[in-house]
């Protein structure tokens, strides 16, 4: 299941799901990731009264906020530079698919200045798709196309449930 964040205001709040009471590997002190959030996209991330924030939600945001760092042409040719709202977008997306169990995502810049979220397991591979404009694409299939139902790819809106079920197969 996924936890409950909310983005407005340029403000973050991270509130596990009620049936979560505790979060393993989760962050019980003060954290530098929250500062370093609000200092690169204007997010406050704030930890709501479920509890502390669970460490792959910390390691995916200050994923996100590094990839604020690449300048223009990163890739040595003509890649954009990563916005600051797309970075917003991100690190709202990642409060919205995280469970208690979710391992954080290698998290990949994108050359027309979009970011990418991606788990390659033994089983399972997700690749995550936020564009420069903030649209989100999925694809989501076993490794090596064996067993567990078909391949889906597509836009997230409309299809959580199916992104949130195979997220959960990764735990």
């Amino acid at each position: 299941m996924a936890s409950a964040y909310t983005l407005s205001a340029g403000e973050a709040t991270y509130v596990p799901n009620a049936w979560t009471t505790t979060w393993p590997s989760a962050i019980t002190g003060p954290s530098t990731f929250a500062t370093e959030a609000a200092a690169h996209t204007g997010v406050r991330v704030v930890t709501g009264p479920g509890g502390p924030v669970p460490r792959a939600f910390e390691q995916g945001t200050l994923a996100v906020i590094d990839l604020l760092h690449l300048n223009e042409g990163w890739n040595s040719y003509r890649a954009r530079q990563i916005e600051p709202a797309v970075a917003k977008r991100a690190i709202a997306l990642l409060g919205q698919i995280l469970g208690a169990s979710t391992p954080a995502p290698a998290v990949v810049p994108r050359v027309r200045g979009g970011i990418q979220f991606e788990w390659h397991g033994s089983e399972v591979e997700i690749e995550i798709y936020i564009s420069e404009q903030g649209v989100v694409d999925f694809y989501a299939g076993t490794v090596g196309g064996q067993g567990g139902g078909a391949p889906f790819e597509g836009p997230l809106s409309g299809n959580e449930p199916e992104l949130l079920g195979w997220l959960g197969r990764l735990a």
